[in-house]
């Protein structure tokens, strides 16, 4: 039983990883609007939701600077 749990948390902590790095490869390819709509998923998360909220704001840093040199 106890493996059993183990293995659950280790896919699930993993499957958390693989959302986080989803939402970032969205930001690193220049999709913010995508990006802020996984990382704001992120938030309901507790072991991605530090992580979410500073690649939050950095999305919102993004925008600002873009529609300033527009």
């Amino acid at each position: 039983q106890h493996l059993l749990c183990y293995v659950v948390f280790c896919f699930s902590s993993y499957r958390h990883f693989l959302y986080r790095r989803h939402a970032f490869c969205l930001l690193d390819r220049g999709n913010l609007d995508k990006a802020e709509a996984e990382f704001k998923k992120l938030l309901d998360i507790p072991d991605s939701n530090a992580y979410a909220l500073k690649e939050l704001a950095y999305i919102q840093k993004q925008k600002k600077t873009d529609q300033q040199t527009e």
